[in-house]
């Protein structure tokens, strides 16, 4: 009766197992997304110093203009160029400022724009912490409109 008991017993701790690394596997599907920040929270940390730029647009369009010591790694390069960026400080991320396809066509302006999102997935998945990957909320585009620091 023991043996029957300890069987039973652990065909459900099997049971319990298997359905937890299901679940955890359904977490692994979950889009991550990274916290959009305003322009103000987001000068706020670039006049402490204490965040890390990256200006996700194509090249042209970063030399165009751009937050003042934000480096350039296009969308299409951040999985190559990961270690540029450093693991011990805030990365904000920063594109144009309106929604984006991979070929970088406006689909329209304001809000932020899915290159600095999808950026920030990346970045996440690849180890960064989840606390450390911004958003700039309206991109580039509002950043400059607010009269913040830019170079051409």
């Amino acid at each position: 009766m023991k043996n029957i008991l300890l069987y039973i017993a652990l065909i459900l701790f099997i049971a319990i197992l298997v359905r937890g690394q299901r679940e955890l596997n359904k977490g692994e599907e979950l889009v991550v997304t990274p916290t959009k920040i305003s322009a103000e929270e987001a000068f706020d940390m670039y006049e402490k110093g204490s965040a890390f730029w990256v200006d996700v647009r194509n090249e042209k369009e970063y030399l165009d203009g751009h937050i003042k010591g934000a480096i350039n790694i296009p969308l299409d390069n951040v999985e190559a160029d990961i270690e540029k960026l450093p693991k011990e400080k805030v990365i904000v991320l920063n594109c144009s400022g309106g929604e984006q396809h991979s070929d970088h066509e406006h689909l329209h302006e304001g809000g932020s724009c899915a290159a600095s999102l999808s950026a920030g997935r990346i970045l996440i998945n690849k180890g960064y912490e989840f606390d450390d990957v911004k958003v700039l909320d309206g991109g580039y585009e509002i950043w400059e409109k607010k009269g913040y620091p830019i170079e051409k």
